[in-house]
């Protein structure tokens, strides 16, 4: 969580939030590459066992916690509102869908996978949502 955190904070303070987020993210999974191995085995021990779930789950919430609040300070607040939550929770659940995805790819590092699902989200944002 301290790299995470020490990314962010060095990211331009004049960038868009969701750029911040991106690149952050980005940056942390090329960083998390080389612990496939550990990442691999917490994660097949996490899926055997309930508690170690939900304190996953709990885990899950800190990071956001923390990432709303590094965000909010980064483009200027004195408190985090609704928008850094928002975005922190969706910069954390594009890195957890990448981490799984990349325990069960052989080939994919974990870099492009964050990185394509930083796209998706973009792309989704973007475009004209039909109900």
């Amino acid at each position: 969580m301290y790299e995470l955190q020490r990314i962010l904070t060095s990211r331009l303070p004049d960038e868009p939030p969701l750029v911040t987020l991106r690149e952050a993210f980005i940056s942390f999974s090329s960083y998390l590459e080389d612990r496939r191995d550990i990442i691999r085995a917490r994660f097949e021990l996490v899926q055997k066992n309930p508690e170690l779930q939900a304190r996953l789950a709990q885990i899950s919430d800190e990071w956001v916690g923390v990432v709303e609040r590094v965000l909010g300070r980064h483009i200027g607040l004195e408190e985090p509102d609704v928008r850094t939550r928002l975005l922190a929770a969706v910069g954390v659940t594009a890195l957890r869908i990448a981490v799984e995805n990349w325990i069960e790819s052989e080939h994919a590092t974990l870099a492009s996978l964050t990185r394509e699902n930083f796209r998706i989200i973009e792309e989704s944002w973007s475009a004209e949502v039909k109900v």
